[in-house]
């Protein structure tokens, strides 16, 4: 069975781009989407900037993890697919990495990535076992350093590493990226517990699963 675990929440008309995109990606033999709600560590400066309102705005706070996406239709209108909601924090600050695991919300939802922006946060999210996903942006300029021991503990922790395929399709330096990253997992770590999925954000995005192994020949 093939699995599309980043569907990207849309911005706008959530449910009938999902359908759209869901519709393509049955059709080349996807049995199961996951839904991704991408959420930023500023959203701590803004619920700060809340608290110190007023007390008669306070209440207003901002809020830390949002609701996950309503998948009822999708899971009725194609019964026999599996459907997941799943959540990207994008971090920077260790700190920020403790005060999202403590957000009980977080147990919403179906999946748990976490998307490293520093070479620190990298490293602290090797004792974040309630990790499911080590995202990866190929839009972000810093190149981490792996080695065997860190991608070691990445697999013993059960963390999948992920690999994108739809923003590469379109733009020849995103998809270097993509490449080199792929290149990095095979050569420290042998491609063990890697995860390729669309980050579709429109239907003609999605690529059928044998396509998607030809963009990553080298992971087989």
């Amino acid at each position: 069975m093939f699995f599309d675990l980043n569907i990207p929440k849309p911005d706008a008309n959530v449910q009938e781009v999902l359908q759209g995109i869901v519709e393509r990606g049955v059709k080349y033999g996807y049995r199961a989407f996951a839904v991704t709600t991408n959420v930023d560590e500023i959203v701590f400066t803004q619920q700060k900037m809340v608290k110190n309102k007023k007390k008669s705005e306070a209440s207003h706070e901002a809020t830390i993890i949002p609701s996950p996406v309503n998948l009822n239709k999708l899971k009725t209108d194609y019964p026999k697919v599996h459907f997941y909601n799943r959540i990207n924090l994008k971090v920077s600050d260790n700190t920020n990495i403790r005060k999202f695991i403590q957000q009980k919300e977080l147990k919403i939802y179906d999946l748990i990535s976490f998307e490293p922006q520093t070479q620190d946060a990298l490293k602290s999210l090797t004792s974040v076992p309630a990790m499911d996903i080590l995202s990866y942006n190929p839009e972000n300029r810093s190149e981490f350093k792996f080695t065997r021991k860190l991608y070691k503990q990445f697999v013993n922790q059960k963390t999948y590493f992920e690999l994108v395929y739809a923003p590469g399709i379109a733009d020849a330096t995103l998809r270097k990226n993509l490449l080199v990253r792929s290149h990095i997992y095979k050569a420290v770590g042998k491609s063990t517990n890697i995860i390729v999925t669309s980050h579709a954000h429109l239907p003609h995005h999605i690529r059928g699963p044998y396509d998607v192994m030809n963009l990553y020949p080298f992971l087989c």
